[in-house]
């Protein structure tokens, strides 16, 4: 029963190391993200090429698919006719539809070890007890979420990150942790495996710039 607890507190630990690591990742790989697309943007608005130009904007999502290159003058023009096609279509909607509420699903008891462990959390995470601590009130919002989804070994894994003691009456299999585990470390090999990822980890402007151009190629020719 020792050996067995031993186990587990190790898979526990090895668990808590990979969340983190996911963690780390995620968030440099949202600055990452965020200031490719910015540099993305200002590359595509140096092409001289029109045609090109507007190819590129189309396909990141920065112009329709029907959309057609235009000047200045007439982009402002159909900017201001979609703004009055939107005021009255908003008035339309407002006056003529009727939404009726989504009837609510009866929930299910929390199993509970769970219901425990979810107290627990609440307690370090809830928005009335955290003020301004953005982190943990995203952390109380996707607990809350798996509760509802009834995805309970989330509630494990945030409490092995917050250093909250699991109960006792928890069923915890090393499978599950072990799952968990292997998909952390999945989404981790497919963070450092973008374009976004690679482009910030450059030290050089001039090689930065060289994969920006690499990828608006590899885009025009594959998309």
């Amino acid at each position: 029963m020792r050996h067995k607890s031993e186990i587990l507190e190790l898979k526990t630990n090895e668990l808590k190391f990979s969340l983190k690591k996911l963690q780390i990742h995620e968030k440099i790989n949202n600055q990452a993200m965020l200031q490719f697309s910015d540099y993305f943007k200002e590359f595509i608005d140096t092409i001289d090429n029109r045609g090109v130009r507007h190819r590129l904007k189309q396909i990141a999502g920065l112009a329709g698919e029907d959309e057609k290159p235009m000047n200045k003058t007439a982009k402002r023009a159909k900017q201001q006719a979609q703004y009055r096609r939107g005021r009255n279509k908003v008035k339309q909607d407002f006056e003529e539809q009727v939404v009726e509420p989504p009837p609510e699903k009866p929930k299910k008891p929390m199993p509970k070890g769970y219901k425990s462990l979810y107290r627990k959390i609440a307690g370090k995470t809830h928005p009335d007890r955290i003020k301004d601590d953005a982190a943990k009130e995203e952390i109380f919002r996707k607990v809350t979420n798996a509760v509802d989804s009834e995805d309970y070994f989330k509630l494990v894994e945030f409490a092995v990150l917050l250093d909250i003691e699991i109960p006792d009456e928890v069923p915890i299999d090393t499978k599950d942790i072990d799952k968990r585990i292997e998909e952390s470390r999945n989404k981790i090999k497919q963070i450092t495996k973008s374009v976004a990822w690679e482009w910030y980890h450059l030290e050089e402007d001039s090689d930065k710039k060289k994969l920006i151009e690499g990828y608006a190629s590899y885009l025009l020719e594959n998309k």
